[in-house]
């Protein structure tokens, strides 16, 4: 009999692999106690809610047109999935990977350390606990500041109580005013004597770049010579001055990384530290910012530059990258084809995550759990998650694509391998106002009936009080979102076209409640809505222009002129892209913003030469 894995064994697995805080926090205790204080405010107010709710409704049933189905097997399943098997670690190096979601997931097989890692060769850095050196473990944020010969100026960010930092301006450093000894000397006694330790270590290391930093200080000082830190030849090894606890070695800095003459990537070097078990480099946001501005300055001033030796527009270049407008164009362009292929889209979803309720594995509430940090404060491991979650639920459990062995999935419900019930799909991720990733989704069916219908509801479940719960507190909507409906679920024809009618009932629609799929939902604890097609094209008119869109206040079609350079492009995008940690962190990952299993491709046609063109007019 095969092992079935469970929750116990999970947290267990997790317990084995270790992950390290290199900088010190002093304030740790404080956050931990208010974080604690919280949950359990949290707690009391939930059993109060559901025990209320529970004394309010406990006479109500459900209406007879309702569906009676309930896939509890399914929500069990991906909840489980989500929270202990979304994620494995590599032995060797600690290093996180995310997990695909494969149709035995109901089963809760085993989760295996990941047997390809890139730790197997020596291409990149793998940082390990034990290769800080004793003398910079523990050093606070006061003692790193006064070790750095620079200022780092990251502009003011902006922070609400439920939402992530937003990006204040470029990312710029500056000669430190004072020297190293002074700083040093003004820090309190406590600190002083550590701090020394790790400046006369860091002094005596030849391979670090720290000592020719602070040489290089003295000089620009006295000539009162400014930092530029887009000069690649200025900012080689800049980490192991503005983070040296982190960067000991000038050989673990990304920006002596050359992908043109040794084929790496400056990305990939960061994300492998984000996932290390140090767990510094995820939570430092200085860091993050740091990684996000040299990306794009390299990423743009590169394409523009590109641009002019192949003799094409600046948006061409660019038309690639998910802060290009051309790139939207593109998107949009390939929902039109998907349409004139396969007819009006059958389904529109929307998932809109909540940290203080989405499910975290036990590794991230682990991390969360020793430095006191509450949801929305470890921006970068709760993007990855929750964006692998939503990947793996949609390439997986709703369109069974992400793997050709899946018979059996929420739009594929006849059990026939090698048969498809899903034309295409089309997704993209969306950050929301205060930073939060969300996901809108189009898919095209070839018949509706094939899916489980049931699970589509526009009801409130009465069979399942707590579901019931759920949906009133997440579907309840300020605008008319499902037509009033008082008969069975049903799928009709219309001119051709399957219409999907779904039960909503008076007390449904006084509620303004959204559709939801009725297994997705509590296993997310999240918003959601369902949008059906009404015959007319209406649904696709309305998804091509909101699921292809990018930001409401930036077109890069204005940062382009004739005259435009590299560097004037790469700046004006760095003044006027703002982005919250969430897609900061996303625009680093190998993750698509956008994707569609549509084999339509992008093809632009060659303009052809004046003496071409008079020759076909004869």
């Amino acid at each position: 009999m095969p092992t079935i894995w469970s929750s116990a064994k999970s947290i267990t697995f997790w317990a084995q692999r270790k992950w390290r805080i290199v900088t010190k926090d002093n304030n740790a205790d404080a956050r931990i106690a208010r974080l604690n204080a919280d949950i359990t405010a949290k707690i009391v107010r939930d059993t109060e809610a559901t025990k209320s709710f529970q004394q309010r409704y406990s006479g109500k049933q459900c209406l007879p047109q309702s569906s009676s189905k309930f896939y509890y097997r399914d929500t069990v399943a991906l909840e489980f999935w989500i929270i202990h098997s979304s994620w494995t670690y590599c032995k060797a190096c600690n290093q996180l990977f995310p997990r695909k979601m494969i149709q035995t997931f109901m089963n809760k097989p085993v989760v295996k350390p990941n047997n390809v890692c890139t730790c197997k060769a020596t291409k990149y850095v793998h940082p390990r606990y034990k290769d800080i050196p004793k003398e910079l473990r523990g050093l606070t944020l006061k003692q790193i500041v006064a070790l750095r010969p620079l200022t780092i100026h990251c502009g003011d960010y902006e922070k609400s109580p439920i939402g992530y930092r937003k990006k204040g301006g470029m990312f710029r450093v500056s000669w430190s005013t004072d020297c190293i000894d002074a700083k040093i000397a003004a820090l309190p006694d406590a600190d002083r004597e550590k701090c020394r330790v790790a400046y006369d270590w860091l002094m005596a290391n030849n391979e670090s770049r720290y000592k020719d930093f602070v040489n290089s200080r003295e000089h620009a000082i006295a000539n009162n010579c400014l930092f530029n830190f887009y000069d690649h030849n200025q900012r080689q090894g800049i980490e192991c001055a503005l983070w040296p606890n982190l960067y000991p070695y000038s050989t673990w800095c990304e920006s002596i990384l050359d992908g043109r003459q040794n084929r790496v990537s400056s990305k990939v070097s960061y994300m492998i530290k984000v996932n290390s078990e140090i767990a510094d480099y995820s939570m430092n946001h200085e860091l993050l910012h740091f990684h996000y501005d040299l990306w794009l300055w390299q990423t743009v001033s590169g394409a523009i530059a590109t641009a002019r030796k192949m003799k094409c527009s600046p948006n061409k270049a660019l038309a690639a990258k998910t802060f290009s407008s051309e790139y939207w164009r593109w998107q949009h362009r390939f929902l039109m084809e998907a349409a004139l292929q396969f007819g009006r889209p059958s389904l529109f979803l929307t998932i809109s995550p909540y940290e203080w309720t989405f499910p975290f594995p036990p590794w991230l509430d682990n991390l969360r759990v020793k430095p006191g940090h509450g949801p929305t404060n470890i921006a970068q491991f709760e993007t990855m998650h929750i964006v692998n979650v939503l990947e793996q639920l949609i390439r997986g459990y709703i369109c069974g694509s992400n793997t050709k062995r899946w018979s059996n999935h929420l739009f594929n419900y006849n059990r026939q391998k090698n048969q498809t019930n899903v034309l295409t799909y089309f997704y993209r991720f969306e950050f929301q106002d205060r930073g939060t990733v969300h996901l809108h989704m189009l898919v095209w069916l070839k018949d509706m009936t094939k899916m489980k219908l049931d699970a589509i509801r526009a009801d409130i479940p009465w069979q399942n009080k707590s579901l019931a719960q759920q949906v009133l507190d997440l579907q309840a909507s300020d605008k008319q979102a499902v037509p009033l409906f008082e008969h069975k679920t049903r799928i009709r024809m219309e001119n051709g076209t399957q219409i999907l009618d779904l039960f909503h009932p008076p007390e449904a629609f006084a509620k303004n409640l959204r559709a939801y799929i009725s297994t997705v939902l509590p296993a997310l604890k999240c918003r959601m809505d369902v949008q059906t097609s009404d015959g007319k094209g209406m649904l696709l008119r309305y998804a091509a222009s909101y699921v292809s869109k990018w930001h409401d206040g930036f077109h890069s079609d204005v940062m382009f002129s004739v005259r435009t350079g590299p560097y004037q492009a790469a700046y004006r995008h760095l003044r006027g892209l703002c982005p919250r940690e969430p897609e900061m962190r996303m625009s680093l990952s190998a993750k698509k913003i956008a994707w569609s299993q549509s084999r339509t491709k992008q093809f632009t046609a060659k303009i052809q030469s004046q003496a071409n063109l008079k020759s076909h007019e004869k």
